[in-house]
């Protein structure tokens, strides 16, 4: 059940209310017209659990359950993760072979959008 709720802004210098049911937010168009126009849009994050570089995102929670291949893993290299945990990653955490600049050609050559340069 949605509950009756108010947003009040002052988005493109008029006043905007926008309430509760999709009624209220059909009247409201406010996407820049690079956005109406996509085809694709690109999401990723990246986290401290690229460092063991294993598996999905799930890795913090996978480490400790002994049936998953993320504790298996998480053994050879690292031991038991009770004595080298989730944290115990967050120094290697350093970016060192990130390379933006190539990220930003890979999204432009996609199609993406927006211009990266920000």
């Amino acid at each position: 059940m949605l509950r009756r709720k108010h947003i009040r802004g002052n988005f493109n210098r008029s006043r905007v209310r926008i309430c509760c049911g999709w009624e209220s937010l059909y009247e409201h168009n406010e996407a820049p017209e690079w956005f109406q126009d996509a085809k694709l849009g690109i999401y990723f994050h990246w986290g401290t659990y690229s460092v063991p570089a294993f598996g999905i995102g799930w890795y913090p929670r996978n480490m400790h359950r002994k049936r998953s291949n993320a504790y298996k893993y998480h053994m050879q290299p690292y031991g038991n993760p009770s004595d080298f945990g989730y944290h115990d990653f967050v120094p290697m955490f350093n970016a060192e072979n990130s390379n933006e600049e190539e990220w930003a050609v890979v999204f432009k050559l996609t199609g993406f959008g927006p211009d990266l340069n920000s």
